[in-house]
């Protein structure tokens, strides 16, 4: 144990290392904390800076009431704003289609910069849950061709976020329409649908 030459001073902070020096402990803990990855850290989602999403209110948190989104349009299927815990994947609501078959869909009609995407290649993805087979699907039509996901298996359960519905196509150069279209093709059946 060594000792001071002279009484120290007084207001004055010291640390006390007995084994191992300050970042030989700061090593530590950076390596530490990299092992513990992901075991320990809760997924946070931060959409203030998304890019490359096209779709206006992809997220359906935007409703003009309890059944009728803004910016997207139903075609005879029941629409329902829906806030109950674990029938959404993040945010507030998720749209749940019931009651009959039908769609929910989003078009230049709907929002205007959907006609940049003529001549492109898209994908169109969104977050699901079914509690009947062969009714979940979603699909991209340019007015003449339409191009369908595989359904969603219809298991009560949420697609997983690394394996959302998914649909690519390539948009004709000069389309007669760009639609982005989320079906629900049995009418006993429920869906919810979020992160369009």
């Amino acid at each position: 144990v060594l000792t001071f030459a002279a009484a120290p001073g007084t207001g004055i902070d010291y640390e006390v290392h007995r084994l191992f020096s300050p970042s030989e402990k700061r090593r530590a803990l950076v390596a530490a904390a990299r092992q513990s990855y992901p075991h320990i850290f809760k997924e946070i989602r931060d959409e203030s800076l998304v890019s490359g999403n096209w779709l206006k209110d992809g997220s359906f948190e935007i409703w003009t009431s309890t059944s009728a989104l803004t910016n997207w349009t139903t075609t005879t299927s029941t629409l329902t704003q829906t806030s109950t815990a674990y029938y959404f994947k993040h945010g507030s609501y998720s749209a749940k289609l019931s009651t009959a078959a039908g769609n929910i869909k989003q078009s230049v009609t709907n929002y205007d910069d959907l006609k940049r995407l003529a001549g492109k290649n898209v994908t169109f993805t969104v977050q699901g849950w079914s509690d009947t087979a062969s009714c979940l699907r979603i699909a991209i039509y340019d007015g003449t061709t339409y191009t369908y996901s595989s359904y969603h298996a219809g298991d009560s359960a949420w697609t997983k976020n690394t394996d959302p519905l998914e649909v690519q196509a390539t948009i004709k150069t000069n389309p007669t329409l760009i639609q982005f279209i989320i079906y629900h093709d049995v009418a006993a059946g429920v869906s919810y649908v979020d992160d369009a």
